[in-house]
């Protein structure tokens, strides 16, 4: 009886540890910097790479030659390549606290339609109706110029 106890949980000990095994790591790579960073939403491109959307505080690192506002966190875009290298990036955003990236789509013109919540108005975002946040829309183009934008709410925070 002992036997086939001892039987029974080395065979169990052997299935359990290979079917729990965890999946190889083929690859990897960090993006960001030094503050507070992180992508929200990624689509596969018409080109075989990606779009990802995320928000960013860092000037240092991958955002190194981006221009951005010390502090406050904004709409990261960021396009790779099939192989996971950054082809091009923007920071775009209200300079405040309260932007919010959600999710970012690709159109068959090889725009992206972008959405989140954005805290006021700036250089960037022209439709906020307060100083709380709106829903934003953003259209830009295949290299994260803003084509068209829309924001969506009322006079308090949505």
């Amino acid at each position: 009886m002992q036997f086939i106890v001892i039987l029974i949980t080395l065979l169990l000990a052997i299935c359990s540890e290979s079917c729990y095994s965890q999946p190889e790591i083929i690859w990897q790579r960090c993006f960001g910097g030094t503050a507070s960073d992180g992508f929200q939403d990624a689509q596969k491109t018409l080109d075989g790479g990606y779009i990802c959307l995320g928000s960013s505080s860092s000037e240092d690192f991958d955002l190194q030659d981006v221009c951005c506002w010390p502090g406050a966190p904004d709409f990261w875009i960021v396009k790779l390549d099939s192989n996971f290298n950054i082809e091009w990036q923007k920071l775009i955003g209200s300079n405040v606290a309260g932007d919010i990236p959600a999710n970012i789509f690709c159109n068959p013109d090889t725009s992206y339609t972008i959405f989140g919540q954005v805290g006021s108005n700036t250089d960037d975002c022209l439709c906020n109706h307060s100083s709380s946040q709106d829903i934003w829309m953003i259209i830009v183009d295949e290299i994260g110029n803003i084509i068209s934008q829309k924001c969506f709410g009322g006079s308090s925070y949505d």
